[in-house]
């Protein structure tokens, strides 16, 4: 069944120091809102999920397999699973959307 769903009333989950994410779970995939700090990192790490992660607010330095790539609003970074990645976000803090498949049960 659809179901409409207001980003803003979704908890935040704080799962590192000036990150927050507000998941929204389906059956075949996970979308999510992620606000970060100015500064504000994830460490590195990789999954098995397939990822799109797509600045919508602010800049981001997204580094997958050990290589730099600076977003700006409008710009997205596909990252397959199994391939180690991070991010910092930029000094004036960023918003960025990410969307997995399958499904994220972490």
């Amino acid at each position: 069944e659809p179901r409409i769903v207001t980003m803003q009333e979704v908890p935040a989950l704080e799962t590192a120091p000036g990150l927050r994410l507000r998941p929204v779970f389906g059956p075949q995939l996970t979308f999510t809102v992620v606000e970060m700090d100015p500064d504000a990192g994830l460490p590195a790490h990789a999954h098995p999920h397939e990822q799109f992660t797509y600045v919508q607010e602010g800049d981001l330095v997204a580094t997958a397999n050990g290589v730099d790539h600076h977003l700006s609003p409008g710009q997205g970074i596909h990252i397959p699973g199994g391939i180690e990645h991070a991010a910092k976000a930029g000094p004036h803090g960023c918003v960025v959307l990410e969307a997995f498949a399958p499904t994220r049960d972490d």
